[in-house]
């Protein structure tokens, strides 16, 4: 990556490209050579050549792919548990348990921009509800929860601290993060990593919390390197929208799917998952994203019949069909 210049004033063009195959970016240069050679111009540069993750370094070139993906929703949900404790059982050393990883990560990426539902607020609660009644309180609970509060991505983990020593009269303190990246409309893990951090510390508590932090500063970078892809990837490639259809006998399906490539714009393929008992599941190939199509679909006019709007996500779009 050369320059954010060229990132902001022609992203459409250029940037995608560059961001998927970067593997670092040029942080200083200066120009030691140049002159014409026949038809060529020449120059030559020595330059400092970051390579490390570049979305921790890059913040201002990517905050434009993170407006066109429209900075989704986020629940941020991190248990913090001591090594030797039943990882399941929800309890934590009370020192330990300050909620490092997320108020670390948090901090990052409000600082890009980004939204957060309260998962505290939102989740506790109805978790320990479920627990109470016997529920699965899991990863399935988290995403339910994380739909109905509207946040179109939850990052789940877990921080470990572990691994202590002691050198001289400091406390040495090791801790690991895990996290994964689910959109909850489709379950699709986008990104799914571990960082360890160290800590070194008179009292062990500050320790534990400095390893903390470190591990939590190391994988978010990492996590939105792998996020950023997926989303280039996406733009690049175009994106596949599940679209449920309620209310159409077989033949219907057959008639929309050849009319969908024509009547809404941006659709390129439409392929037939399934179909039972009047519902039918098309897979849609289209350039645009969800929303987009909703509205394409809404102003489309269809021989015979026309389509309800009945619920829009990121990657389903679910439709009634009305016969005129």
């Amino acid at each position: 990556i050369i320059s954010t210049e060229t990132q902001m004033r022609n992203f459409d063009l250029v940037s995608d490209e560059v961001l998927s195959r970067s593997k670092g970016f040029i942080r200083k240069f200066d120009v030691t050579k140049e002159g014409q050679d026949g038809p060529f111009y020449n120059v030559a540069i020595r330059a400092i050549v970051v390579k490390q993750a570049f979305v921790k370094d890059f913040e201002e070139a990517l905050e434009n792919l993170y407006r066109r993906v429209g900075k989704p929703r986020i629940m941020l949900v991190v248990q913090e548990i001591e090594a030797g404790k039943d990882a399941g059982d929800g309890t934590v050393k009370p020192d330990v348990a300050l909620n490092v990883v997320e108020k670390e990560i948090r901090k990052i990426l409000l600082k890009q921009g980004f939204t957060f539902v309260d998962a505290r607020a939102l989740t506790k609660g109805s978790l320990a509800e479920k627990a109470a009644k016997g529920a699965n309180t899991g990863r399935e609970a988290v995403l339910d929860n994380a739909r109905t509060a509207k946040a179109e991505i939850v990052m789940l983990g877990r921080g470990r601290v572990g691994g202590k020593s002691m050198l001289q009269k400091f406390n040495v303190v090791e801790a690991s993060v895990g996290l994964d990246v689910i959109r909850t409309d489709n379950g699709q893990v986008m990104a799914s990593d571990v960082a360890t951090g160290k800590g070194l510390h008179i009292t062990e508590e500050t320790a534990a919390f400095t390893a903390l932090q470190k591990a939590a500063d190391e994988i978010t970078p990492k996590i939105m390197e792998q996020v950023s892809y997926q989303w280039i990837k996406e733009r690049n490639e175009g994106h596949r929208i599940e679209m449920v259809v309620k209310n159409a006998t077989y033949g219907d399906v057959l008639n929309l799917r050849k009319a969908l490539g024509n009547a809404v714009k941006g659709v390129k393929k439409v392929r037939q998952k399934s179909f039972s008992e009047g519902v039918a599941l098309l897979e849609l190939e289209s350039k645009d994203a969800a929303e987009r199509v909703a509205e394409s679909v809404f102003e489309a006019e269809f021989e015979g019949f026309k389509l309800k709007i009945e619920d829009v996500s990121a990657t389903t779009l679910t439709v009634s069909m009305v016969k005129k």
